[in-house]
């Protein structure tokens, strides 16, 4: 009678497989976090927007930066205390400065992670300048 070999794998085989998968594991996942928290924060980004296009339009109707303040002009008001989305808060500066302000969320961090937009004139056009903590984490230049 013949006995038949069983194939199976080693032991040292699975711990080299289990090894291979937990670093790619501790790879992947730090740089998933990181893609994701970049992903989130484009929210703040595009929060801006209506505000920024309110700016200019201010700006180009009434000749003058400091008649453009949130809640005047055809600016939208000051968003304040929001908890529904990553947007906390989104101030306009009579200068037309505009800050926002994540929520405490997803690991961003209210200090820490805000975005600004600040305009200048150049031959009566804005131009627009982004900057904030945030900014220069999360958004690759």
């Amino acid at each position: 009678m013949l006995l038949k070999k069983i194939q199976a794998f080693t032991l040292l085989e699975l711990m080299i497989t289990i090894a291979i998968v937990g670093l790619l594991a501790a790879i992947a996942i730090p740089s998933y976090v990181e893609y994701r928290q970049k992903a989130r924060y484009s929210e703040l980004v595009q929060a801006a927007v209506p505000y920024r296009k309110a700016v200019d339009i201010c700006y180009q109707t009434t000749g003058s930066l400091s008649n453009c303040r949130a809640g005047q002009n055809g600016i939208p008001p000051n968003l304040s205390n929001n908890t529904t989305s990553l947007v906390a808060y989104i101030f306009i500066l009579p200068n037309g400065l505009i800050f926002v302000f994540p929520n405490t969320q997803d690991g961003f961090n209210l200090i820490q992670d805000f975005y600004t937009l600040t305009p200048t004139i150049n031959n009566n056009t804005l131009n627009w300048q982004y900057g904030g903590p945030g900014a220069s984490k999360y958004i690759s230049s």
